[in-house]
């Protein structure tokens, strides 16, 4: 089971400390029902920790950090001119578009996880 209650605690170069907290938004809408999930760090946590140099991991935290996961029971469509990548027709789906060490399957295989959990139940 995934924890979706975590926080991540990171310094940026300038020194200035980022707390990120995992935000998950439940709501049924007309094309049904849609899970969206901001601050995506604390459930990365192990993978941004072995990123050995840090300017490569304070700029995958910079990239993940505006990135969303949005998990449907429906499948759907997006329209153009925002970079998403999806899978199983949309129904997983997310706009981080990922780093050298940090790349979009990572991200697209939580939100897989996250929707076996959220979506069906399972877990």
């Amino acid at each position: 089971m995934i924890h979706l209650n975590g926080t991540y605690t990171w310094t940026e170069a300038d020194g200035h400390q980022t707390t990120v907290t995992t935000k998950v938004r439940d709501k049924q809408s007309p094309e049904g029902r849609i899970i969206t999930i901001r601050g995506l760090a604390p459930m990365l946590a192990d993978v941004i920790d072995a990123i050995d140099d840090e300017g490569d991991r304070v700029h995958t935290l910079t990239v993940l950090s505006g990135a969303v996961i949005t998990l449907r029971d429906h499948p759907t469509q997006f329209a153009a001119g925002v970079t998403i990548h999806t899978r199983d027709e949309g129904r997983i789906a997310t706009t981080y578009t990922g780093t050298r060490h940090l790349p979009v399957d990572v991200v697209l295989d939580l939100a897989e996880a996250l929707h076996a959990q959220l979506i069906r139940g399972e877990g």
